[in-house]
């Protein structure tokens, strides 16, 4: 089975549940974008996060943009 959720605490709960036996899927995406801000026409990541930033979602800090961009890119 696949796990998905969207944001980084029940992703941590679910990976806990995991280790301790509780479920048995190994196989946990997290996508911490929030779908509900933004136009989704044919953007970058760089544009998405920069959208982001607009409706104060998430600060201008580079090691934020690094840590969203890798969410992104992994999910």
């Amino acid at each position: 089975m696949i796990e998905i959720c969207f944001d980084t605490s029940t992703e941590a709960n679910l990976r806990y549940l995991y280790a301790v036996g509780v479920i048995d899927s190994n196989t946990i995406l997290c996508c911490t974008d929030d779908y509900t801000l933004g136009n989704f026409n044919n953007f970058s990541i760089d544009e998405r996060y920069e959208q982001l930033c607009k409706y104060g979602v998430v600060d201008y800090d580079k090691k934020i943009k690094n840590i969203f961009i890798k969410s992104i890119l992994y999910f």
